[in-house]
């Protein structure tokens, strides 16, 4: 058996039979993390491999966190069992928990998944969500499209993990978005949540909830007004708007609301001789 030990991880060459693939398996993976869904086509392309004989030793490696428990390879060990087979296969052990959102399995691991692996919930809008408020911090705009920089997986999940503020905000529009309708995207909206309500809690609290339900709105209202405007832009195609658009008189009518001030209607040109700037919150 092949093996080599450094200060933190021990690499080694192992036969994997299956009934030490479901032993490890049955330990369950570490309390840190939740593994990605089994991919069943993948499970059988491997197991009809292995059952035929042309499983080689490639180099990926089945890795065990430090309390030996699986953190990377589940898919291969269903497969040996499944085969009914024994493999050679390398097996790396003493990996920390937490970086397994930095291994490469052979699919990516995305944002999302890297959230789901952590045990977070709405894992698709988290990460938008944090995307958004990073693509803000670094280049001014909340836009991943016209972002500078796209942010890692890692530097998501770190900041989710140290930023209860992110996680707050989700639970404010979780549920909630639903009711928007198409009247805007959620990620933009919970990540302009997330600063406004850093700015003033009660104040972002109830711009959203009068947005979300028209409760307690009036003509002159800058949420009345925007609230129209996104109903229009869903309903009559002349007056369609895209994100960047709906971020930009969201914008308008916060800094409206926050300076008590009344409105008729939102205005701002993207394109033209009379285009604007895209607008800073107050």
């Amino acid at each position: 058996m092949f093996s080599v030990q450094t200060n933190e991880l021990k690499v080694t060459t192992e036969t994997i039979t299956p009934e030490v693939a479901y032993k490890w398996l049955s330990k369950g993976p570490p309390k840190s993390i939740q593994q990605r869904s089994l991919k069943n086509y993948k499970i059988r392309r491997m197991a009809d491999d292995m059952r035929g004989g042309h499983w080689s030793l490639n180099g990926e490696a089945i890795k065990l966190s430090t309390s030996g428990k699986v953190i990377d390879g589940q898919n291969r060990l269903h497969a040996i069992i499944k085969a009914n087979t024994p493999i050679k296969t390398l097996v790396v052990r003493g990996v920390p928990s937490k970086d397994f959102v930095t291994l490469d399995s052979g699919s990516p691991r995305t944002a999302s998944d890297a959230l789901k692996i952590a045990g977070y919930k709405s894992v698709a809008m988290l990460s938008g969500m944090t995307r958004s408020i990073i693509n803000y911090e670094i280049g001014g705009c909340v836009l991943s499209a016209v972002a500078q920089v796209r942010p890692t997986s890692r530097m998501i999940l770190e900041r989710v993990d140290n930023d209860p503020g992110v996680v707050d905000a989700l639970k404010f529009f979780d549920g909630k978005y639903r009711r928007l309708n198409g009247l805007f995207s959620p990620t933009i909206g919970s990540a302009l949540y997330y600063f406004w309500h850093k700015r003033d809690a009660d104040c972002a609290k109830d711009f959203f909830h009068s947005l979300l339900t028209g409760e307690n709105l009036y003509k002159g209202h800058p949420v009345f007004a925007l609230r129209d405007r996104l109903i229009k832009s869903k309903t009559l195609r002349a007056h369609e708007l895209k994100t960047v658009d709906k971020a930009a008189f969201m914008i308008i009518a916060w800094n409206k609301y926050r300076n008590n001030e009344e409105i008729n209607s939102l205005m701002w040109r993207r394109f033209g001789p009379n285009a604007m700037p895209f607008p800073n919150w107050e």
